[in-house]
């Protein structure tokens, strides 16, 4: 029988006289113990930074956030200084680095939670998310700089690099900042926003295109299998599953994922990039790398062929990054074609 609000029973049972100051303590725990689970969560506000990351595929000169960006949720601003990343070589050695200055954004949201530690996880989640949301808009790696914190904490700082570097005042030297490029703030932006906030399975296709932004300088091989993992999640948004009716395994799983492929770059592009999805199989069935991972710190260089690897990494892994972004930015602006079986032709998602 359920018991009137605010009652607590407490049974006890054994061989020997009730210790009645036992049962006092357990009932006095089991008071304190609810009293928490009636309050309501609490909204924690926080705030992080993110930028542009260091690597050998980062801009020349870096962009800033000219104005300050709300999406719903979360709000961005430009931190207005810059921050020194250290970059090593492209090649491997401990004797060549460089210093290369990010203008980091500044981020503040809000999360539910009962206390700042339930709140924590969910605020480094849609951080996360954001960072792979701009990373993907704006065509360059967006990282998280520093978590989210409560505001309560006070703000979270910027300083002007790591604390374990030096960096003498000749070596900093770059453009005003109002001489810099400016990250686009397009009028979709809110809207995409709210789209990729919507669907399950675009975050995650997102999430693994953010993973090969991450990984791609030092680990091509396994940057080709997130883009094509992207490029596959968007197959399957714009195709509904088809099985063998006898073995029961996936059927036109290639031939899905060449068209999805043709709808970003068109039928020459995709004829080139046809040989990917074998390639992705290798490295993901067999351990094949197809990259520079293979020699780490060798230079080849030819006036009449390109080398195998340089060939990857600069024409296929590209080629199948860039199908990626904009097949996952026509589908957080609501331009996919809808869902149909492969093969049948079909009208514009909203």
């Amino acid at each position: 029988m359920p018991l009137p609000e605010g009652i607590i029973e407490v049974w006890m049972c054994g061989n020997e006289t009730v210790d009645l100051e036992l049962a006092d303590g357990f009932r006095e725990a089991t008071e304190k113990a609810t009293v928490g689970l009636r309050e309501k969560d609490r909204v924690h506000k926080w705030s992080a930074i993110i930028g542009a990351s260091a690597s050998m595929y980062s801009e020349a000169m870096p962009r800033r956030l000219p104005q300050r960006c709300n999406l719903p949720g979360i709000e961005l601003s430009s931190t207005e200084r810059y921050f020194w990343h250290v970059e090593r070589a492209p090649i491997h050695t401990m004797n060549s680095w460089s210093y290369r200055p990010a203008v980091p954004i500044a981020v503040h949201g809000s999360s539910l939670g009962y206390d700042w530690h339930a709140a924590q996880p969910l605020a480094a989640e849609q951080l996360g998310k954001v960072a792979a949301f701009l990373s993907l808009v704006w065509g360059v790696l967006i990282d998280v700089m520093d978590p989210p914190a409560p505001l309560e904490w006070g703000e979270r700082r910027l300083p002007d690099h790591a604390p374990w570097v030096r960096l003498d005042a000749d070596t900093a030297t770059a453009p005003a900042l109002d001489e810099l490029p400016v990250f686009e703030v397009t009028e979709w932006l809110a809207d995409a926003w709210v789209r990729l906030n919507r669907r399950a399975k675009l975050q995650t296709a997102v999430a693994i295109y953010m993973e090969g932004l991450r990984i791609e300088d030092r680990h091509p091989s396994l940057a080709l299998v997130s883009y094509v993992s992207a490029v596959e999640a968007i197959s399957l948004i714009l195709f509904h599953e088809q099985r063998c009716q006898a073995c029961q395994n996936h059927v036109n799983i290639g031939e899905k994922f060449f068209e999805t492929l043709k709808l970003a770059v068109g039928q020459e592009a995709a004829d080139a990039l046809r040989p990917v999805y074998g390639r992705r199989s290798k490295t993901v069935h067999t351990g094949r790398l197809h990259g520079a991972e293979v020699a780490p710190g060798a230079f080849r260089f030819s006036s009449f062929v390109m080398p195998p690897e340089a060939s990857f990494q600069w024409q296929i892994l590209r080629g199948v990054k860039t199908a990626a972004q904009k097949l996952l930015i026509m589908a957080i602006r609501g331009q996919l074609p809808n869902k149909s079986r492969f093969g049948n032709g079909s009208e514009t998602q909203s």
